[in-house]
């Protein structure tokens, strides 16, 4: 499970450059995006721990802005998704409901590491 508050994705298509938005769940000020990880081992090396985001097609909301999001695993379905109540985590594996995520179109300076202040999440 990856805590977040929101995320940011680009509209799809051929502009150039795309327009990031800014995606949250107004009813939900942190949610869980289901994850995968692994940790890598190899003979004189120091072990990694890497994760995924889980990403499945996009529901009917968000289809205009992109083609995927990410799987959102709802807190009552937290031990299913780790595992912890047998098999069956690959059917929490869809979109989000029509309803869950407010969006807004943010500024270009999303598109930089260096940027780092709340002023990112404000509408364009």
């Amino acid at each position: 499970l990856i805590p977040a508050a929101g995320f940011y994705e680009w509209q799809a298509g051929d502009s150039k450059p795309r327009t990031p938005f800014y995606f949250h769940a107004p009813a939900a000020p942190v949610f869980a995006f289901a994850g995968i990880w692994q940790r890598w081992e190899a003979p004189g090396v120091a072990p990694l721990d890497t994760c995924a985001i889980v990403t499945c097609a996009a529901n009917a909301a968000l289809a205009p802005i992109h083609h995927r999001m990410p799987v959102i695993i709802r807190p009552g379905d937290y031990a299913l998704w780790l595992g912890e109540e047998g098999k069956g985590a690959a059917t929490l594996m869809q979109p989000a409901p029509e309803d869950f995520f407010a969006f807004h179109a943010v500024g270009p300076a999303v598109n930089s590491a260096k940027s780092d202040t709340p002023a990112l999440l404000d509408p364009a």
